[in-house]
């Protein structure tokens, strides 16, 4: 089959053998995971980015093949979710974990330069635990930009948005996290 198929078909198509919508599945999801780890690894690892795409594809069209998808509508937070953690246990099985390779509960500590230059005046912890309140979709857009300091480009394959979208969303996303700082800030920081 030619034509690109939305994601909950393959999803369903995969469940039923379809090596087809496998192939198209590796094709639409390739280039955002290739993204993913460019950004977190070090090329001189022991395990390449590009055997970390391979492990995170085998397992999603694993999974996928025996239906264990819950919510076909949220495949691309769920392939992003298993992208974290086959790079979390590569670097445990490396025996160290640096801050290449993040978990949300240490998105504020390793915060690159682009983070701080704007929200420099909060502290971490005041940060992380209004990030931790936020709707996921918004927190992991957040995160993929001004923590790992993802290009839009990048962040759209990743998550599969047109720009527009993922500026509609950054937007949002952004207010969102405003509306939440300005609650918790002492009286005077909120200007």
């Amino acid at each position: 089959m030619n034509k690109e198929s939305p994601p909950t078909e393959l999803v369903e198509r995969i469940a039923q053998g379809d090596r087809d919508a496998e192939s198209q599945l590796v094709e639409r999801y390739s280039a955002g995971l290739w993204a993913f780890f460019g950004a977190r690894w070090h090329a001189n690892g022991a395990v390449s980015p590009e055997d970390l795409v391979q492990d995170t594809l085998q397992l999603v069209l694993e999974s996928l093949r025996n239906g264990r998808l819950n919510d076909p509508n949220k495949i691309t937070s769920w392939i992003i979710g298993v992208a974290r953690n086959v790079a979390n246990n590569a670097r445990r099985k490396e025996g160290h974990r640096d801050h290449d390779v993040l978990r949300e509960s240490d998105l504020i500590d390793v915060a690159p330069p682009r983070w701080m230059a704007e929200h420099s005046r909060f502290t971490s912890a005041t940060v992380h635990s209004v990030l931790k309140k936020l709707r996921k979709k918004h927190r992991d857009i957040l995160v993929a930009y001004y923590v790992d300091e993802l290009e839009r480009d990048q962040i759209c394959r990743l998550y599969d948005l047109t720009p527009a979208e993922l500026s509609r969303l950054l937007y949002r996303a952004k207010a969102a996290l405003k509306k939440k700082l300005v609650r918790v800030l002492p009286k005077g920081l909120d200007s």
